[in-house]
Formats: structure tokens, C-alpha cells, sequence
């Protein structure tokens, strides 16, 4: 119950552009090397529901997760994201 308040929590137009601009490149990154959710899940061990929430734009990332998200991408540094 918690998860969805915060999920569903109100965020201002700028924040939820910004996050849901940051899902998409994700996506893309994902989707231009052929990587599947699935595999991204594994190699970054964070689960698919929550990477699917991420590129959905539904939820705020820490540097943590997009850090072994570069990674699983085979990005070199986070500056390659």
C-alpha cells in the first residue's frame, strides 16, 4: 500500500517531465542494444516490475539503481547515460 502512495504521489509537471524523459532514454538505450527487461533485471539485480516502473516514468530512480543500470547497458560511466 505504501509503494502505490508514493507511486501515485502528485509531482509537479517539471519533476514528472523530467522522469518520464529519463524512462524513455532508458528504453531506448535498452531497446537500441537488444536488451530485455528480463536480461536487464538479472545482470542488474533489480527486479522487473520496478525496472518497468522506471521507464514508465512512475517512480524516482536513486544514482545507486541508475548506476548498475549504465552498467547492465554496458555503459562505461553514468556520463555514457
Amino acid at each position: 500500500m505504501a509503494k502505490k502512495q508514493a507511486e501515485s504521489k502528485e509531482r509537479n509537471p517539471e519533476e514528472q517531465d523530467f522522469l518520464n524523459k529519463l524512462g524513455a532514454h532508458i528504453t531506448k538505450l535498452r531497446t537500441d542494444k537488444g536488451i530485455s527487461l528480463g536480461k536487464l533485471a538479472i545482470s542488474t539485480f533489480i527486479d522487473k516490475p520496478k525496472l518497468v516502473r522506471l521507464e514508465q516514468g512512475r517512480i524516482k530512480p536513486s544514482i545507486f539503481h541508475l548506476r548498475k543500470i549504465s552498467t547492465g547497458l554496458g555503459l562505461a560511466t553514468l556520463e555514457d547515460f
